[in-house]
């Protein structure tokens, strides 16, 4: 897994974390949904019966293994009873990909809430108002979805004007009800401000961002480029051909290039399959 993929997860565990936070706060009940509480344990389950040579895959449960996949991430209930079906994404520019635009449409009237940096892409909905739209960039938290009875279907509203205007709530940022928006839009500001890929030395004193600053890599970047497969799982495949240049007498450091890997990585492999001691 690379930097940036690690560094795409993080940053979208955090929006989801904070955004059912704020609807707990909020007094709506929260049921989990998300592949994480779903396909997790059952890829887990999958590894796990593979270790005592059963041959049990995800893949078994068919047509159901696609559906767990793409479940959104929670149930929200409202006092009055009131549901939503809730999937939450962050988005450096608030921008949606192909992905979740399916998502919204396979399940209907479902909403998508994006944590986003810095809005700017409100060109997908053609009926914003001017206003709207800088209420919108001015929204660290938008809410994207489908009315199937309009002419135009997708809109988008910032957090506060869908909660007023789907249940009622007027100011979510009051005592009363319990959830300080402002306090975790700032947390967003604090977390999630940097685009995915911009390192420290790249931020400027003053907030802003030098993309054009040389970026420095990380251990495990400088590890990948000079070792192409380093940490990638062993098959028997790889073991034999580990085995075929051990038995040509072959010095580890030159296993090691051959295999695209770290020289320690080659002599722990061999050490765990008995070659050498």
């Amino acid at each position: 897994m690379t930097v940036d993929v690690t560094e795409r997860m993080v940053k979208g565990k955090i929006a989801e974390v904070l955004i059912e936070h704020a609807f707990r706060d909020m007094g709506f009940l929260v049921c989990h949904l998300g592949k994480e509480y779903m396909t997790i344990p059952t890829t887990q389950m999958e590894y796990f019966t593979k270790a005592f040579k059963d041959d049990f895959s995800f893949t078994d449960l068919g047509d159901n293994a696609d559906f767990l996949k793409t479940l959104p991430d929670f149930v929200i209930i409202h006092k009055s009873g009131k549901r939503r079906v809730v999937e939450v994404r962050y988005r450096w520019n608030g921008d949606l990909n192909e992905k979740d635009f399916k998502l919204l449409n396979k399940y209907k009237h479902s909403q998508m809430v994006v944590i986003n940096s810095k809005f700017e892409i409100i060109d997908k909905v053609k009926s914003i108002s001017v206003p709207d739209k800088e209420k919108l960039k001015n929204s660290r938290i938008n809410v994207w979805f489908y009315i199937y009875n309009a002419s135009e279907k997708l809109h988008v509203l910032t957090f506060t004007d869908w909660l007023a205007q789907d249940f009622g709530i007027q100011n979510p940022s009051s005592e009363g009800q319990g959830c300080r928006l402002t306090e975790y839009e700032a947390l967003i500001t604090r977390w999630l401000t940097v685009p995915n890929g911009v390192q420290v030395n790249q931020i400027k004193k003053n907030g802003n961002i030098d993309l054009d600053a040389p970026k420095t890599l990380t251990r495990l970047q400088k590890i990948h480029t000079a070792h192409p497969s380093a940490h990638e799982p062993w098959d028997d495949e790889l073991e034999n051909r580990l085995k075929e240049l051990f038995l040509e007498n072959k010095p580890i450091k030159e296993i090691a290039q051959v295999m695209g890997r770290q020289p320690s990585a080659i002599r722990a492999r061999l050490l765990r399959l008995g070659i050498v001691k």
